[in-house]
């Protein structure tokens, strides 16, 4: 049957890449960005689904307010807006698929690790706790939850990332301009950073096999120290990394994660792996 397809957040650093990736695929979606529909209200959404034409309804949900754009309880209860909007729309539309963007935020600081989908959720942000309110939201929507994938990732980094969104842009742009960069724990702690096409390739095989699949850590199950991700780009740039550790802020943990569940629900996904793209990372950025 066909799909009708929105993505909403598309203005927003995923949301673009996933509609960069799904324009390239022929794939036919309607892009909703924050200038045509504030997420907040769901009169707005209900407003942008009446243009639904005949087909299998799917809603790729990336709208929200970044933690780094504002992470203050008025934004948490901008993304709890959002939540509760699409909950009240969906009350009297039959979806088939609704892909929800998360973050590993909802594991809270120094989570126990490796990280599994069935992990402590202790947020320690108000970014974080929105993210976990919001997925109690859409589980217990009886609209939504026979629907519902949960995508919850890590750091996000893209290739022609110009706008310095992701740490990787950051940490390169630094070095460019040497700039100090700033290290807790000298630098040995480990992350894993997933490339933004590895998320729009699962959104994608979502879409294409129109099964739900429930929450998935989206992870490379490859971790990495800080500091092999500064020397890599640096390498790469020509340019030495200017260091400066500083004391522990209590934010100073590695996230390791379990991807057993992502390679069973998606075994033809393989992930590229961080050190190996950062040399492709850095000719398309200048």
């Amino acid at each position: 049957m066909k799909k009708d397809i929105f993505l909403f957040g598309a203005s927003g650093f995923l949301g673009k890449n996933i509609s960069s990736f799904l324009s390239k695929r022929d794939i036919p979606f309607h892009t909703i960005t924050r200038q045509e529909c504030d997420a907040r209200y769901s009169e707005n959404i209900e407003r942008i689904l009446d243009k639904s034409e005949d087909g299998e309804l799917c809603i790729i949900n990336a709208a929200a307010v970044s933690k780094a754009a504002n992470n203050t309880y008025e934004s948490f209860l901008d993304n709890i807006a959002i939540g509760h909007a699409f909950y009240a729309a969906a009350q009297n539309i039959r979806i088939a698929s609704f892909i929800h963007i998360s973050s590993f935020d909802v594991y809270g600081n120094a989570p126990q690790n490796p990280i599994t989908e069935n992990s402590r959720l202790a947020p320690d942000t108000w970014y974080g706790l929105a993210k976990v309110a919001v997925e109690h939201i859409f589980a217990m929507s009886p609209s939504l939850k026979n629907a519902l994938t949960i995508l919850r990732m890590p750091g996000i980094y893209a290739l022609n990332d110009t706008d310095s969104k992701s740490i990787v842009a950051r940490l390169s742009e630094k070095i460019q301009n040497r700039q100090t960069i700033m290290l807790e724990n000298k630098g040995k702690s480990l992350r894993d950073y997933v490339n933004a096409e590895d998320v729009a390739r699962i959104v994608e095989y979502i879409l294409r096999t129109g099964k739900n699949y429930g929450t998935v850590n989206v992870a490379t199950g490859e971790s990495v120290l800080i500091n092999s991700i500064v020397d890599t780009l640096a390498s790469y740039i020509g340019i030495a990394a200017v260091n400066k550790y500083t004391a522990s802020s209590g934010r100073a943990f590695d996230i390791i994660t379990d991807v057993t569940k992502l390679k069973t629900v998606f075994p033809d996904h393989h992930p590229q792996s961080l050190l190996k793209t950062l040399k492709d990372f850095y000719t398309s950025s200048i």
